[in-house]
């Protein structure tokens, strides 16, 4: 057994030693197939950067020749020159053509009406030279002449009114088809309408049995007031009488006393004393006896309270107040 995996072992590294050898030789010749390679691609680059040289030094030349063919071709157009300076000659060439195209057919087109004006002209001259060999025109061909001018314009005249006609007809037609819109809303307002004038009839009778109510209260007003001033004024002219004869009372009352008085203070002066000589002479009275004026005034003011009586008071407490000022105005 140990022969055998021996021997097998030694097979093994032969065929791992093969295979070594066999790789470092395919190793060998991938080198020198990639060095191949590298000079080939250098030799190929070095040809494609001269060609690169070669063609671009071809294109600037061919570019100033293009150019200079441009340049040359737009002449003094210098608009053109600078829409055409970026552009490739073959673009170039092409938009040169559709100009000069342009600028032909424009040509041929002048050219075609310059020919047909001048038919024109030629069939107008040769009217003329026939109108001119013909003799003057007679008294009817001028009458007839004048007719058919007045015809013509009479023509144009219809023609203008049929036109004016057309138009107001189409207004017309328009306007009666705005009138037949406008006419279709119509019942629906008229029936807002109605429903706001029967509101307002509602509101124009409550108004008028408030304002006659209003009124009736005004003349019952002003009739309280005239009553209330009547009697107001009969009132006061009942109080002043009182108070007129109750002043009078006061001032007989007031008379009296102080001529009671008076008449006791003379009697109490001139009064003899017993035992003394009568005179014929009067004796003077002594000034000190007379009580002074303002002591006499308030004397005679000092009048009795049972004067007041009770007609007085009731005099005084019956006077009437003055009725409260009614406001004039509208009742609400």
């Amino acid at each position: 057994m140990k022969i055998r995996n021996e021997a097998e072992m030694e097979e093994q590294i032969q065929e791992l030693k093969t295979i070594t050898r066999l790789q470092e030789q395919c190793r060998a010749l991938q080198i020198q197939s990639v060095k191949e390679k590298t000079v080939k691609n250098k030799a190929t680059l070095a040809l494609l950067r001269s060609n690169i040289r070669r063609r671009s030094q071809e294109w600037a030349l061919a570019k100033k020749y293009d150019q200079w063919t441009i340049s040359r071709a737009c002449g003094k157009d210098v608009p053109m020159r600078l829409a055409n300076s970026r552009c490739t000659m073959e673009v170039a060439r092409e938009k040169l053509r559709k100009y000069v195209f342009d600028r032909v057919n424009v040509h041929n087109v002048l050219i075609h009406l310059v020919r047909r004006r001048g038919r024109k002209l030629e069939s107008m001259q040769l009217e003329l030279a026939g109108l001119r060999s013909q003799p003057d025109a007679t008294k009817e061909e001028l009458r007839l002449q004048q007719v058919i001018r007045q015809l013509e314009n009479n023509i144009e005249k219809t023609t203008i009114k049929i036109t004016t006609s057309q138009n107001i007809h189409f207004l017309y037609m328009d306007l009666l088809d705005h009138l037949k819109k406008k006419l279709a809303g119509y019942p629906t307002e008229l029936d807002k309408l109605q429903n706001l004038v029967s509101n307002y009839c509602l509101e124009l009778s409550d108004m008028t049995v408030m304002s006659q109510d209003a009124m009736m209260i005004t003349d019952e007003v002003k009739m309280n007031m005239r009553q209330g001033e009547a009697t107001f004024i009969e009132e006061r002219r009942a109080r002043e009488n009182r108070l007129n004869q109750q002043k009078k009372l006061i001032d007989k009352i007031h008379t009296k006393e102080t001529s009671e008085k008076y008449r006791r203070v003379s009697r109490a002066v001139w009064a003899p004393p017993s035992g003394a000589p009568s005179s014929s002479a009067p004796p003077r009275t002594p000034l000190t006896t007379l009580p002074p004026p303002c002591l006499q005034g308030r004397r005679d003011l000092d009048f009795p309270s049972n004067l007041m009586g009770p007609e007085t008071l009731k005099g005084k407490s019956s006077a009437p107040t003055a009725p409260a000022k009614v406001r004039r105005g509208r009742s609400p």
